[in-house]
């Protein structure tokens, strides 16, 4: 199975998606709030931007593979400057450093390009029922006394 997302920013949307499986329905995309990670907004800020993501199931292997591939149109901050955005991914319902995956940062970019690939091992059909990808975009402070700022999030499950 593969899934090739382009996912708008409404904090973050679901865009178009295709799959070479026949046995894969659609995903359900989950739109979250921006200012609380994890919970579901009904009516999310728009935002510009979007994150390219590739997803891929390795019947075999028992693998998920996510390619993070870039982002395009980010705001800049609001006072101008770029953002140093960088991605975060979770296999819900763990949130352990087990689960953590992260793109490297990219300095001063509306458009970041980070083309890395991250692998769950041990994933099985049957945990797709019960557990959500959570994927969220964040910019990284220029000191690292602040906060990192959240960007937004999507949480990608799917019905096999």
């Amino acid at each position: 199975m593969i899934l090739h997302e382009n996912l708008c920013f409404c904090h973050l949307s679901a865009g178009s998606s295709s799959f070479e499986s026949q046995k894969m329905d659609r995903p359900s995309i989950s739109v979250m709030s921006p200012t609380s990670p994890g919970t579901l907004r009904d009516l999310p800020l728009e935002l510009p931007g979007q994150l390219s993501v590739k997803l891929w199931y390795d019947k075999v292997g028992h693998q998920l593979i996510v390619n993070v591939l870039q982002a395009i149109d980010l705001p800049p901050r609001p006072d101008g400057r770029p953002r140093n955005p960088y991605v975060k991914m979770y296999f819900l319902p763990d949130r352990s450093d087990k689960s953590k995956r992260r793109t490297k940062t990219v300095k001063k970019s509306s458009e970041p390009k980070w083309n890395q690939t991250f692998i769950y091992s041990h994933v099985h059909r049957r945990d797709f029922r019960e557990r959500m990808l959570e994927i969220t975009v964040w910019d990284q402070p220029r000191v690292q006394e602040e906060e990192s700022e959240f960007l937004g999030e999507v949480g990608y499950t799917s019905h096999i």
